[in-house]
């Protein structure tokens, strides 16, 4: 991130669930503590608390603070958290006019940001796929370590020590996200782009049979079928025997895909969540590499 774009400081959103107060003081507390600045208009913070049951206000309301946000122009748009309702918050700015106009705003966030991050790569703009404001204060030191150099040097160290499931190399700019949500964007406007594309996938609180099947929704469409890797990240919040046996699905699945699959990737609802950039507008390529029983590596370069 250069310095004068660092100077204007990130806008927080709330696109999806509505927020608990304390979470945010929490967020907002850990990103000055990585001396990220922010961009606070006024009203900013009761526009983000607003609550309409599951969703943080009406579909209007979060249409419109996205569009005010990138009208904006911030360093980057930050998710405040997941949760539902992205998809309908990209439905109703549809409905208000184009959204993606002028020079092109990053987007942070993951899990039901990644409809979000898919429409920001149709339309050519960087994205990152990267911890929300209120996954912060749980993170684990490494991955906070990454936010800070990612956000302060642009500097992305190789992940290593990954687990080989299919071996292989291949390159390209990375896609995908969570695994639910990227099935339910089948078919819609914002639908994923995989082709040429290493497929990130993450999941958390999916026992294995709705994996199984939002999986291979996704490989029956054909989303796989240009993909050139992937790379599983974290499946949480499940038990023993549910996360042995989703390990033991992706093991399975590995071998019919015909391209390299790495798992154990530090990326997901757990305390591991590195950033990582997403499409081919951030300048960055994906390389896997996945040895034959050894341990495989995804580095990013540009």
């Amino acid at each position: 991130m250069s310095e004068a774009a660092s100077a204007r400081g990130v806008r927080v959103i709330a696109p999806s669930g509505p927020l608990h107060p304390d979470a945010l003081d929490a967020g907002l507390a850990r990103l000055a503590e990585l001396g990220i600045a922010a961009d606070w208009p006024a009203g900013w913070r009761e526009g983000v608390m607003a609550a309409d049951g599951h969703l943080a206000g009406s579909d209007e309301h979060r249409a419109t603070q996205l569009r005010d946000a990138i009208v904006a122009r911030p360093s980057a748009i930050w998710m405040a958290r997941g949760g539902y309702g992205a998809l309908r918050t990209l439905d109703a700015a549809r409905r208000q006019g184009e959204l993606f106009d002028g020079e092109p705003v990053p987007l942070w966030g993951f899990s039901d940001g990644t409809v979000l991050l898919s429409a920001w790569d149709r339309a050519g703009w960087p994205g990152w796929h990267a911890p929300p404001m209120t996954q912060l204060p749980r993170l684990d030191d490494e991955s906070i370590a990454r936010v800070r150099a990612t956000w302060h040097a642009d500097h992305i160290a190789p992940f290593e020590d990954l687990v080989t499931l299919a071996p292989g190399q291949a390159e390209g700019a990375l896609a995908g996200g969570n695994l639910c949500m990227l099935a339910s964007i089948v078919g819609t406007p914002w639908e994923a782009r995989f082709e040429g594309r290493v497929v990130l996938l993450e999941e958390v609180g999916e026992p294995a049979y709705k994996v199984d099947r939002l999986f291979t929704q996704l490989r029956l469409s054909g989303a796989f079928d240009r993909a050139v890797a992937l790379v599983l990240g974290d499946f949480s919040a499940l038990d023993a025997t549910q996360s042995a046996a989703v390990a033991a699905f992706f093991a399975a699945e590995a071998k019919t895909l015909g391209i390299p699959v790495v798992t154990n990737a530090p990326f997901g609802h757990d305390r591991r969540n590195a950033p990582l950039p997403f499409g081919e507008a951030t300048g960055y390529r994906a390389l896997v590499d996945a040895p034959e029983g050894g341990p495989a590596r995804l580095v990013l370069r540009r």
